[in-house]
């Protein structure tokens, strides 16, 4: 369109350099039998698809107003009142938020990948529900493994979650029990390596690589 009106500028201005009638309706014609094409058409595919349903939730929700009223446990009410702002959004992500139990093989995976070489040392109270591994008994130094509820509300009711502690007897906050120095530690766990222990004990949870593409 662009080329078109350009040329037909030309004519205007110049009587040069523009395309007859019959032959423009002939190139108007073709451009439009192209544009058209199934080769030439990405109505189809999936990118098209998908950006066209962004599209469509960001006009949706540009210009429109939030108000909520949150009531919070003191007795304080947070409001809300703001305008949504979606200039410079290009993307919309849409996430899923699934519930799944706790399985046995979790909880066996969990202390592999925490206690490599002693897991299989640890017991199961029945009575309580709780699986306890000793690190040294004789100062109470144990991790507790028990599957409790969130207190997420009545938005997710029965997410069950992992508590996983160590029940060590010395592990208290407080001035007497804190080290003067990062330097006076013990500890000599480099970073790289304490990196990928986290990362090992997260994926014995739940398979992350398809997610944050560890």
């Amino acid at each position: 369109m662009e080329d078109n009106e350009y040329q037909e500028s030309l004519t205007e201005e110049d009587g040069v350099g523009s395309l007859s009638d019959d032959a423009k309706d002939d190139s108007d014609n073709k451009s439009a039998m192209d544009s058209s094409s199934p080769e030439n058409d990405p109505a189809g595919s999936p990118d098209h698809s998908f950006d066209r349903e962004v599209s469509e939730i960001l006009a949706a929700c540009a210009g429109t107003r939030i108000e909520q009223i949150i009531e919070v446990a003191d007795g304080t009410s947070l409001l809300i009142s703001a305008d949504v702002n979606v200039e410079g959004i290009t993307r919309v992500s849409q996430y899923e938020y699934v519930l799944t139990d706790i399985t046995e093989e979790r909880r066996a995976d969990l202390f592999k990948s925490v206690f490599p070489e002693t897991a299989d040392q640890a017991e199961y109270d029945e009575m309580n529900d709780v699986w306890t591994l000793d690190i040294d008994p004789d100062i109470r130094n144990y991790f507790l493994y028990q599957i409790s509820y969130s207190n997420g509300g009545a938005t997710i009711p029965g997410e069950q979650i992992i508590v996983f502690e160590n029940r060590y007897y010395d592990l208290y906050p407080f001035e007497d029990n804190r080290l003067d120095s990062v330097s006076d530690s013990r500890v000599n766990t480099s970073l790289d390596e304490a990196e990928r222990v986290c990362r090992r004990v997260v994926d014995s949870i739940t398979d992350t690589g398809d997610i944050f593409g560890f």
